[in-house]
């Protein structure tokens, strides 16, 4: 009745090319060797075995492995402002700390020891200027200005 009927895999005129009447284990069955025909075999893994994902993920995040920061750093927003909070175990550090920033992460350089990078990604995308930090019971506080500015460019329609 409905012409789409003779499209559908599990229609009365495919019941022979794939395999008769279709029960729900039938139709499972089907429906799996689909599945592991178009996906590749990691994502079947990650589908099995839901634990993996976060291990595979910090597996590839390399210098940018926040879980091994030695400060325990705390990011948090306000409207007007993105704040972290840098524990630090030695106040030498700050003698060889250098911090950069970009509009969506912070770099902290050469602290615990030269040579170290530490990179933590903020949560909005932050001013390039206005920046302050404040040390104090052994914690440095970095201030930074969020952006207000929305960057937005009209296109120009054809004539027609």
């Amino acid at each position: 009745m409905f012409p789409w009927n003779w499209k559908m895999p599990f229609g009365k005129q495919n019941e022979h090319s794939i395999g008769g009447s279709f029960s729900p284990e039938h139709f499972q069955k089907y429906v799996d060797q689909m599945m592991n025909q178009m996906f590749p075999p990691q994502i079947k893994e990650m589908m099995s075995n839901p634990s993996s994902w976060s291990h595979r993920f910090n597996q590839h995040q390399g210098a940018a492995d926040y879980s091994a920061s030695p400060f325990s750093e705390k990011v948090f927003e306000t409207h007007d402002d993105v704040f972290i909070r840098l524990t630090i175990e030695d106040k030498s550090w700050l003698h060889q700390m250098k911090i950069s920033y970009t509009r969506n992460q912070c770099m902290i350089m050469d602290a615990p020891a030269e040579g170290d990078t530490w990179t933590i990604p903020l949560p909005s995308l932050v001013r390039k200027k206005g920046a302050k930090t404040v040390f104090k019971d052994n914690i440095l506080e970095i201030k930074l200005p969020k952006s207000v500015e929305w960057q937005e460019t009209e296109i120009e329609l054809p004539p027609y």
